[in-house]
């Protein structure tokens, strides 16, 4: 009995052999990524839950580049084994990210014989930019946190995509900056708990066909506000940091197009003042400015109009839209708002064509009346700046004597027309 007991263990041994053998052989697994917009400079690595892939080190195995947008690597399992896996560019802030640009869920694969995987990631994640929708915030929002400037104080900055950014991977995007970044989509970080609502006015012009999609990215004001927002040695300052700072950063997170004439800045109050005063030192860069209720005077503490005379020179390729109330605060700003239109139209700036200006004499100094005439602004800057430059390129090629004051007819895109300081 004790005989044909052992023989039958030595039977089953062998007939399980081939199958134990398979399931302690080493395995091999080829990983190929595909990875659209990643440069070819970018080095991608291979982390995992096994030794073969460094217990999750984030640079356990380095992928190599193969063309057409495809790194690989071949890994080798000591046996059969379940492994979950993810791609990184070197360290565990900078991993695969889904559309929201998130982390990814962790990858896994079966390796019970040798195989071939291939994945496609069409973002990564980054230690400066957090997803982190709150308050009554619509759309896909972005955070890019304590971003600092040279002699300026670190700040956040808010980015707002339009809806299928994720999805149409080959699409760019005009871009819109505004000041006071934390006023304008999240009633949660506004003044007074009550926001722009840009979020949903851009998705509202979208959808209505009034406005091709654009990227939005509001730049927070930090306590030193009206220094940083008044022209001069802080306010030049200022202006610097969002074109040699905030600019280049967006441009390299996002697919944003070129040109001053796809390029736009704003604000309100302080920051409409500074977002004039932007435009006005940087017309390369941008091709519209969005002035609210601009403080170019206030009587006893404000008077910026000097600034602007000194740097007239020629004049500037950027279509100016400008407003005002006629209640509140507005009503001390009104003098100085006019002062400035009055000094566009001696350089010889004209209405329509290089500049709006609009007068709500019921509306007050506030965020409800901004954000009410917010739609109709970005429509009509959008058309100015493009229609200027068309005629700038018309200048260029020899077929008018003067790039903003010739009669020319231009076909522009079609866009709707329109109608206390904080």
């Amino acid at each position: 009995m004790v005989l044909l007991r052992r023989l039958m263990v030595v039977l089953l041994a062998l007939s399980c052999a081939p199958a134990f053998a398979q399931a302690t052989a080493p395995v091999s697994v080829e990983f190929s990524l595909h990875a659209p917009g990643l440069s070819q400079e970018e080095v991608v690595y291979l982390s995992g839950g096994t030794p073969s892939l460094g217990n999750w080190d984030p640079r356990a195995v380095r992928m190599e580049y193969h063309g057409n947008d495809t790194w690989r690597a071949i890994v080798v399992f000591r046996r059969a084994m379940s492994v979950e896996y993810r791609y990184t560019l070197g360290s565990n802030d900078r991993v695969g990210a889904d559309y929201r640009g998130q982390p990814m869920q962790n990858l896994r694969v079966i390796a019970q014989r040798n195989l071939d995987v291939t994945d496609e990631i069409l973002s990564w994640t980054d230690a400066e930019t957090v997803v982190e929708p709150r308050g009554q915030l619509s759309g896909d929002i972005r955070y890019h946190r304590h971003v600092r400037g040279d002699a300026l104080p670190a700040r956040d900055i808010v980015v707002w995509l339009p809806r299928f950014y994720a999805l149409n991977t080959g699409d760019a995007y005009p871009v819109l900056y505004l000041n006071d970044g934390e006023n304008i989509f999240d009633p949660a970080t506004a003044k007074g708990g009550r926001d722009w609502g840009v979020d949903e006015a851009m998705q509202q012009l979208i959808d209505d066909d009034l406005l091709e999609p654009m990227i939005v990215v509001g730049i927070y004001s930090t306590a030193d506000r009206l220094n940083e927002y008044t022209p001069g040695v802080d306010g030049e300052d200022y202006m610097r940091f969002v074109v040699e700072t905030v600019k280049p950063l967006i441009d390299r997170r996002y697919r944003t197009r070129e040109g001053r004439h796809h390029t736009f800045v704003g604000g309100a109050a302080m920051g409409g003042l500074i977002a004039f005063a932007t435009a006005w030192t940087y017309p390369e860069v941008f091709g519209g400015a969005l002035s609210f209720s601009p403080a170019f005077q206030l009587e006893g503490r404000i008077d910026a109009l000097p600034w602007f005379a000194e740097r007239a020179g020629e004049q500037r390729p950027v279509f100016f839209y400008l407003d005002v109330g006629g209640e509140g605060g507005d009503a001390l700003l009104q003098p100085g708002v006019e002062a400035m239109v009055d000094l566009l139209r001696s350089w010889g700036y004209r209405p329509e064509r290089n500049y709006v200006f609009i007068r709500d004499m019921d509306a007050d100094h506030g965020i409800p009346a901004w954000s009410e005439r917010f739609p109709e602004a970005l429509a009509r800057s959008v058309r100015g700046a493009r229609r200027l430059e068309a005629l700038a390129q018309r200048n260029e090629a020899g077929e008018g004597s003067s790039a903003f004051n010739s009669g020319f007819p231009v076909t522009v895109p079609n866009v709707a027309p329109a109608s206390s300081v904080r």
